[in-house]
């Protein structure tokens, strides 16, 4: 097995028929320290692999999930392929892309943009509304909403965009169409709020539900409201089981926001 690295990219060629991890190990500490937001292996020159050698990927997300960063495995052969499925934890956990380009951009997908420390400072004691944008046309009237509401007070908002993965793909997989869509719709917020008075600042929480990424997001800030947009169509019984469970984990005010039209 030759590990091979640059910029971002590890990339392994030859037989992988055993754990490689202590062999890799270096160079993706080293690549981390250039790139913390995670790292890409190339898998395309992997000429045969057995479940041992699998086992190196398993390795491998551990040691990033210690140091909080991510991996994607790009460039995976069907037979590569195949082995990497009959080990059960590799399956479910391990990340992948088609190709080097859509893992970049995703590992530096990035819709807020830089923050002085200042503001960062500001948000850590900040009593926060955190907006929850679902997509659909609720958004441009929660939008409105929650900039009334912070509008001449000492409040902060932090816009949060749930990206929802499938159960049966992992957490940190990459979705460029979702992705996009969230890019897409913070830009169109950004542009709305640069002419008010207030601090604002712009979250993706990757999720299997929204109840899930509201919760996560709400322990990084101190929320006083929670704004959630609700599809405009009746409220259906999966609906009022997600306000249910909104109402009975959240202890600040809740505010939901339905279309009339």
């Amino acid at each position: 097995m030759i590990v091979e690295s640059y910029e971002d990219v590890i990339a392994l060629s030859g037989d992988l028929k055993s754990n490689f991890w202590e062999t890799i190990h270096t160079a993706i500490s080293l690549t981390l320290v250039r790139h913390p937001e995670g790292v890409i292996i190339d898998c395309s020159g992997i000429k045969e692999c057995n479940e041992e050698g699998a086992n190196t990927f398993l390795d491998a997300m551990d040691f990033l999930e210690e140091h909080d960063a991510r991996v994607i495995v790009v460039s995976v052969p069907l037979h590569v392929h195949e082995v990497l499925k009959s080990v059960p934890e590799t399956r479910s956990q391990l990340p992948m892309a088609g190709s080097i380009e859509d893992a970049r951009k995703s590992l530096h997908f990035k819709v807020d943009p830089e923050l002085d420390h200042e503001t960062l400072k500001q948000f850590e004691d900040m009593p926060t509304i955190l907006a929850c944008l679902n997509g659909t046309d609720t958004d441009e009237e929660l939008v409105e909403l929650v900039i009334d509401l912070a509008e001449g007070t000492h409040m902060g908002i932090c816009w949060l965009y749930p990206i929802l993965i499938p159960r049966q793909q992992p957490l940190q997989a990459p979705m460029k169409e979702l992705e996009e869509e969230a890019a897409n719709v913070l830009e169109t917020i950004h542009a709305k709020i640069k002419d008010h008075d207030i601090t604002d600042k712009f979250i993706i929480e990757r999720a299997r539900d929204v109840p899930s990424a509201i919760f996560n997001a709400s322990e990084e800030y101190n929320v006083k409201k929670l704004v959630i947009g609700l599809n405009k169509h009746k409220l259906s019984e999966k609906t009022c089981s997600f306000i249910s469970s909104i109402m009975k984990k959240m202890d600040c005010q809740v505010i939901f926001v339905k279309s009339e039209s």
